[in-house]
């Protein structure tokens, strides 16, 4: 829903807060292992870059998608090599 909380689903450090064509308002935050998680579609963002944040940490509200539909959090995980990571894969592997 428009003005939901956006949380950081890990530790680090935020490397990016910017307009994102398409996505709308968006915070890239590098984790400790080097990958990065994009959080896009937010109407207000809480954080600067540079800002240390952790799991659970609130660091946006949600907005209305720029594509149309009502409020979409649009969430990836990119890895050191430039891959894409499946969230579920990236948690399960962290948590053994």
């Amino acid at each position: 829903t428009r003005g939901d909380k956006v949380v950081s689903a890990t530790d680090g450090e935020v490397k990016s807060v910017m307009p994102y064509w398409g996505w709308g308002k968006t915070v890239i935050i590098k984790s400790p292992d080097g990958s990065f998680f994009l959080y896009a579609g937010n109407e207000e963002i809480l954080v600067n870059v540079g800002d240390r944040v952790t799991p659970g940490m609130e660091i946006a509200r949600l907005g209305v998608s720029p594509q149309g539909g009502g409020a979409k959090l649009y969430f990836c995980i990119q890895g050191t090599k430039g891959q894409y990571i499946d969230p579920e894969k990236y948690f399960s592997r962290s948590q053994a």
